[in-house]
């Protein structure tokens, strides 16, 4: 997924397909890691999201 807006803004998400099953949960960060990052998760859709994810990147600019 790609959200563009104004000025160059934009984020995107790139996810494994729920039926590929050999891939790193949380693009492999450490259990330890995933804990403390589920704690700012406004619910578990977003929990999922993060484990499905093969990267997150964005831009911001001025």
């Amino acid at each position: 997924a790609e959200i563009s807006l104004q000025n160059g803004h934009g984020v995107g998400v790139l996810g494994f397909p729920p039926t590929l099953a050999d891939f790193p949960e949380y693009e492999g960060y450490p259990d330890e890691v995933v804990d403390q990052m589920a704690t700012s998760y406004p619910s578990p859709v977003h929990k999922d999201l993060m484990r499905r994810s093969a990267s997150i990147h964005g831009t911001v600019f001025p």
